[in-house]
This record gives structure tokens, C-alpha cells and sequence, in this order.
């Protein structure tokens, strides 16, 4: 339950989201839908015809169109007064100190590891809280970063971090993404219990989920 009160304060905060492909579309959906009304989004990327399973901004009629435009039109339609600030830009440690600060909440939904690294650093530095959150075919994770924890350099240290290479069903990031937007909106809060230096590992296609402290 989310009283009046607590539903002015989130309309108050400033968020990001870092990627709009499977997760960050989905998150994207996810907040313009529950009132956040500022929101800002970073990708550099256009669609084509492989995101169309996956990514719910993807279209047959917006391939070869940049992700940024279509969020644009995307929360128009679903929200006229959210004021959504679209950044078409390669995501690079310089480029978010210079976007980011000010904001309350960042969420983590970039497809690569070095991005993550310099995402990482940047809400590290400015003391934001990061909601991180990956996937990997049926196989998903989730972690609130704070409190200078190191938790995505951690997570993803060259000796012991492999990908496998497996598509992601169109289910798995918006599930993900779900729990992401949860997770943030918990954190914001400060309401129940949420993932808070802790890593939450999903696999879906055995029904098991793992919550880790680390």
C-alpha cells in the first residue's frame, strides 16, 4: 500500500534510468505508469529487428529508430506530465557526473560491463543510490547499491564473470525490471524490506531465487 502521502514524495524525486533496452524500457513503463513525473533516460542505441521479442519500446514500425525518441513518444502516451529528459549518448564516467547528480535514484539497465564499472563509480562518488539490475536468458539479478559497497566491481571481476551467451525471453526482463522498480521504490521510501547491499539471483527456469549478502 502506498498512502497519498507517500505517493507525493516519489512524484518529488529525481530518477534515471542508464539503457532502454529489455530493462529499461521496461522500467521506464513501469515508473511513467506509477507517477514518477521526473525521469531521465540515457541510450545511444537504435532498434532492430532482433529487440522485437524483448523490448517493449521495440516496434516493427520504429526499427532504425533511436531508443530515446521512442521513450519519448512512448511516455507521451501513457503519461503527459511526466517530464522525461532524454539523453542520446553512450554511457561514459565523465557524461554521468555531468548528468547525474541531483538525482535520488539510479537504475542500472546497461547490457555491458564496463558501462556498469563507470555507472558504478560515478553513484559511488556522488553518494546516489543504484538499483543494478542484469539478465542473462533465463537467469536475472537485482542489488540496491549503497553505502560505498563496491558491489557491481564485485559482482563482476574479470577472473570470475562469464556471460553465457543466452537470449533473453521476452518475460525475463520484464520480470527483472519489475523487481527493480520495486526495489527503488522501497529504497525511496524507506518502506519494508529491500535489497540493500544484498544480491537477489532469479532463475526462472527453476523456480529459485537466492538472496546473498555480500
Amino acid at each position: 500500500m502506498i498512502t497519498s502521502e507517500e505517493f507525493n514524495i516519489l512524484q518529488e524525486k529525481k530518477v534515471a534510468i542508464i539503457g532502454l533496452g529489455g530493462l529499461g524500457g521496461n522500467i521506464l513503463e513501469m515508473l511513467a505508469r506509477f507517477g514518477f513525473i521526473n525521469i531521465i533516460a540515457v541510450d545511444y542505441d537504435v532498434f532492430d529487428q532482433s529487440n522485437l521479442n524483448r523490448q517493449i519500446l521495440s516496434t516493427e514500425e520504429n526499427i532504425g529508430k533511436s531508443k530515446t525518441k521512442a521513450a519519448v513518444e512512448r511516455v507521451k502516451i501513457i503519461n503527459s506530465d511526466v517530464d522525461l529528459v532524454v539523453y542520446d549518448e553512450e554511457f561514459s564516467y565523465k557524461f554521468g557526473k555531468k548528468v547525474l547528480k541531483g538525482c535520488d535514484i539510479v537504475f542500472d539497465a546497461l547490457d555491458n560491463i564496463p558501462s556498469r564499472l563507470e555507472l558504478s563509480k560515478v553513484c559511488d562518488e556522488c553518494n546516489i543510490p543504484l538499483v543494478h539490475g542484469a539478465i542473462d536468458g533465463w537467469f536475472g539479478q537485482v542489488s540496491v547499491v549503497t553505502n560505498h559497497s563496491h558491489m557491481i566491481e564485485y559482482l563482476y571481476k574479470k577472473d570470475t564473470y562469464q556471460e553465457s551467451g543466452l537470449g533473453n525471453p521476452s518475460f525475463v526482463p520484464a520480470i527483472v525490471a519489475g523487481i527493480q522498480v520495486s526495489e527503488g521504490i522501497k529504497y525511496l521510501l524507506k518502506k519494508g524490506s529491500y535489497l540493500e547491499n544484498q544480491v537477489l539471483f532469479i532463475d526462472l527456469f527453476n523456480n529459485m531465487y537466492e538472496n546473498i549478502e555480500i
